[in-house]
């Protein structure tokens, strides 16, 4: 008997369901077609870099999401945040080869930025979450909860959190 299911199209994972990954995915693609321009002489130079560079940024936030902790996890989105700082250094490196114009440079460097974002972001929410399991955090007060805007996530703050935040 095979005890496999069939795959439905439904998430299954944790980390198809983070926003950060899916967009990373998105961008990894487009830096995969603007590859695709790059003379033949870059193919296994600058081309194979930045198509690398722009896959590790998705490839990490997935393996730092199975089975880790949050610091665990963490460590992972800064291999991220690395690949991501790799892969704008080929854009530049691209921009000053005239590989690319300045408006795609500047269109995919927002996007970059964007990205940066979202990840800083999913990193101070793990960090978060591991203060609030902190033995010094007073659990008997009450809760209140939220959606993240990068994980799309619900999480619990407390209120004394929730006053230190309006401060």
């Amino acid at each position: 008997m095979n005890n496999e299911k069939e795959y439905t199209g439904e998430t299954k994972f944790k980390f198809e369901r983070l926003r950060v990954w899916q967009e990373s995915m998105d961008f990894a693609e487009e830096m995969h077609a603007l590859a695709n321009g790059f003379p033949d002489n870059e193919k296994f130079n600058l081309s194979s870099q930045l198509r690398r560079a722009a896959d590790s940024i998705s490839l990490n936030i997935a393996e730092g999401s199975i089975f880790q902790s949050n610091k665990e996890q963490n460590k992972f989105i800064g291999y991220a945040i690395r690949s991501l700082a790799e892969t704008i250094t080929c854009l530049h490196k691209a921009k000053r080869r005239n590989y690319i114009e300045e408006d795609i440079f500047n269109q995919h460097y927002k996007t970059a930025y964007k990205l940066m974002n979202m990840l800083l972001a999913f990193s101070n929410s793990l960090k978060n979450t591991d203060k609030k399991r902190s033995p010094i955090t007073d659990h008997s007060s009450q809760q209140h909860t939220h959606r993240s805007s990068v994980t799309g996530h619900r999480s619990k703050t407390t209120n004394l959190q929730s006053k230190n935040n309006q401060k």
